[in-house]
């Protein structure tokens, strides 16, 4: 009888549901393909995980005024490399340059934003005390003759394509 009950426990535990352990690309919910080009006026910033936005009025041809969001990489990230609330500045201009939402036409995938003061960041943009972007090529050496193992690691893609897909040398 115990053995019995051992089974059906066992039989309940694996039938229950169990939290998926993954993360989406972009490419699900974005068109990837298809650039879009959008600017306004900030009216949010949520610096959040897993993804951060950066909320804004943009106005048509027609004069009729949207709120747009664009999402960013996330919360966490950006802030390791420098972003802050303080740089989207509420009431400010920025221009996007993204992906369009396969669904939702007032959302966005954000590649490239221009700030008011004319700085331009991309996804990767990673920035200083100062507020300056610091350049995009990390030093895979320390002083010491160390690796370095610091910072955001990801695969660099020179060429678009499907991960493991083909790359240039």
């Amino acid at each position: 009888m115990k053995t019995l009950c051992n089974l059906a426990l066992l039989a309940a535990m694996a039938a229950m549901p169990l939290p998926a352990i993954a993360h989406h690309g972009s490419s699900g919910q974005f068109d990837t393909s298809q650039t879009v080009e959008l600017s306004g006026t900030i009216t949010r910033i949520r610096l959040v995980n897993p993804h951060a936005y950066v909320y804004f009025d943009a106005t048509d041809d027609a004069g009729e005024v949207s709120n747009m969001r664009c999402e960013l990489q996330s919360g966490s990230l950006l802030k390791r490399r420098g972003w802050t609330t303080d740089m989207f500045e509420i009431g400010s201009e920025i221009a996007i340059l993204g992906s369009p939402d396969r669904t939702d036409p007032t959302t966005c995938y954000m590649r490239e934003i221009t700030f008011d003061s004319g700085l331009t960041a991309s996804r990767q943009s990673t920035f200083d005390d100062a507020g300056n972007i610091e350049p995009e090529e990390r030093q895979t050496e320390r002083d010491d003759g160390t690796p370095n193992i610091a910072g955001t690691w990801a695969q660099v893609l020179t060429e678009r394509g499907a991960p493991g897909g083909p790359r240039s040398p």
